[in-house]
């Protein structure tokens, strides 16, 4: 093999491997911190995880918020 094909044939095969392992880094640093919604009704099933913070989401009938008098949006 051409020593000049030899080198470019390495240069670009390290910068693929390094663009994988930074992208599954990536992934894996992102994999705790994603934020996902559930509903009222999976959360009252126990399908969502008790250690770690969530978002709750759904649709709202109206009328059916309780509280102070403030403005949700």
């Amino acid at each position: 093999m051409n020593p000049a094909r030899k080198r470019k044939l390495l240069i670009v095969s390290s910068a693929l491997i390094v663009l994988s392992i930074a992208s599954a880094l990536v992934l894996y640093a992102l994999r705790q911190n994603i934020s996902l919604f559930y509903t009222p009704t999976q959360i009252a099933a126990g399908d969502a995880p008790l250690q770690r913070a969530i978002r709750m989401g759904g649709m709202v009938k109206e009328g059916s918020l309780c509280g102070q008098k403030k403005v949700w949006r």
